[in-house]
């Protein structure tokens, strides 16, 4: 039981080597923050928070046109694990940016202080408090937009990418392993004998029977062959398979 919960948890960490160029993305723009904050530039500070909502709006604009049904425009949607921790990071440089200009407004603040007050605010909204989450209502603006962006971000970026944009609406057997597909328009499958491939104009899997009751499932990044009875294909690329 241990060992095969030790190898799943390992396949799922596999995928987040998918989206490598949104993950470097939001990464740097985390450590940019961290930079501005304590280099004390606030020019800078401005610049990471306006790329950030930039990058908050064209993945609000890119998960709506996939949800459309519309091929998917530049740069495209993050993979559901990834996503995680893109939005992890992105929250990260807006609290570090906006605690820049916090620490400049009030040079009384620590850098950790001014973390902390930048937190407090993006994470409650509770802007225009007296003590220590006051600031000028000028980057307490700021900083509101910016968390209304990750709100409306996070919903389409992780809600519906959890449902894959659409339940699994299909099911087949293939040599008596059942195979559980994705809606979606544009995918395509395609069984001849021992062999069968599922794909879209982004992801493909193949699938290989070697009997009695061995299956090997082949996609982008993962390769797996084990007995199974159930296999289940999302609508990102990614399987699952299930005695």
């Amino acid at each position: 039981m241990i060992p095969g919960t030790i190898v799943a948890l390992g396949r799922s960490l596999a995928t987040l080597k998918k989206s490598p160029g949104h993950t470097a993305f939001s990464f740097a723009l985390a450590g940019l923050g961290w930079l501005v904050l304590y280099l004390g530039m606030p020019d800078c500070a401005i610049a990471v928070i306006v790329v950030a909502d930039l990058y908050l709006a064209l993945m609000i604009w890119c998960a709506a046109t996939l949800s459309s049904g519309c091929a998917e425009t530049w740069p495209g949607v993050p993979y559901r694990h990834p996503a995680l921790f893109i939005l992890l990071f992105v929250f990260a440089s807006l609290v570090l940016a906006a605690a820049a200009l916090y620490r400049d407004a009030q040079p009384t603040l620590t850098a950790p202080h001014a973390a902390f007050v930048s937190f407090v605010n993006l994470a409650t909204f509770t802007y225009g408090d007296s003590g220590a989450t006051a600031g000028p209502h000028g980057i307490q603006s700021l900083q509101l937009s910016s968390g209304i962006l990750l709100l409306l971000c996070a919903f389409p970026l992780l809600i519906s990418r959890f449902a894959d944009f659409g339940p699994h609406l299909g099911e087949i057997t293939f040599n008596g392993c059942r195979v559980i597909l994705p809606g979606g328009p544009s995918a395509k499958v395609t069984v001849s004998g021992l062999n069968l491939s599922w794909r879209t104009a982004k992801h493909a899997i193949k699938v290989q029977h070697t009997p009695p009751s061995s299956f090997s499932v082949t996609s982008a990044s993962v390769e797996e062959s084990s007995p199974t009875h159930v296999l289940v294909i999302n609508g990102d690329g990614t399987f699952v398979l299930r005695p």
